[in-house]
C-alpha cells in the first residue's frame, strides 16, 4: 500500500485506508459542503462521508489504524517504492517533518492516552516515571498484537511513542 500526503489537510495517509485517496473517482461521491476537496488526494478524515446515493462511505473521520501525522503542505510526494519522500531533501523519514501542534494521539490502544499525558507532566522522579510509562506502552503493544491489530500499525504507533518518551527523558536529564 502506498502512502501519500492529503492535499486538503497535509497529513500522511495510506491508500488502502482512504479509497485510494478518492482522486479519479470523483463521480462516486456526494461532495455537498466540501466541493473544494473534489479532485484532490484525500485522507480518510477529509474524504466525503456519503456516496452519490447518500450511503455511508466510512470516510469523513480518521480511520484510527495509525497515528495521524500532519506534514507541511505540498512538501511530500509518493516515491517509486510507495513511500512519502520529502521533495527538497529526498528523505523518506516523513515523521521528522511532522507539524507537532497538529499531531493527533492514537486512541485505539488502552493505556496509551494516560501514558502520553504523563509525558507532558513535570518530572520529579524522571527514571521511575519514565520506566512506568514505558511499561504501559510495552503492555499495550503486546495486547494490541494479541487482539489482532496489524503488526506494522502497532509498531508504528509504538515507535512514535517511544521517540516521545526518549525526548521527554532527555529533557528531564537536563
Amino acid at each position: 500500500m502506498s502512502l501519500f500526503q492529503c492535499e486538503h489537510c497535509g497529513c500522511a495517509e495510506n491508500t488502502a485506508l482512504s479509497l485510494q485517496g478518492t482522486k479519479g473517482i470523483d463521480d462516486w461521491f456526494d461532495w455537498t459542503g466540501i466541493e473544494d476537496r473534489k479532485g484532490k488526494l484525500l485522507c480518510s478524515a477529509c474524504g466525503p462521508p456519503k456516496d452519490e446515493d447518500g450511503d455511508d462511505t466510512k470516510l469523513g473521520t480518521w480511520h484510527g489504524e495509525f497515528e495521524r501525522v500532519f506534514l507541511p503542505m505540498g512538501e511530500f510526494k509518493t516515491n517509486r517504492e510507495g513511500n512519502l519522500e520529502h521533495v527538497k531533501t529526498g528523505s523518506t523519514d516523513f515523521r521528522k517533518f511532522a507539524i507537532e501542534n497538529k499531531m493527533k494521539q492514537p486512541s485505539s490502544l488502552k493505556g496509551h492516552q494516560q501514558a502520553l499525558e504523563n509525558l507532558n507532566q513535570p518530572c520529579d522522579r524522571p527514571c521511575a516515571k519514565l520506566i512506568s510509562e514505558l511499561r504501559v506502552m510495552l503492555d499495550d503493544r503486546e495486547a494490541a498484537l494479541q487482539v489482532g491489530f496489524k503488526p506494522w500499525v502497532v509498531n508504528a504507533v509504538f515507535h512514535t511513542n517511544v521517540e516521545r518518551l526518549i525526548k521527554r527523558a532527555e529533557e528531564c536529564g537536563k
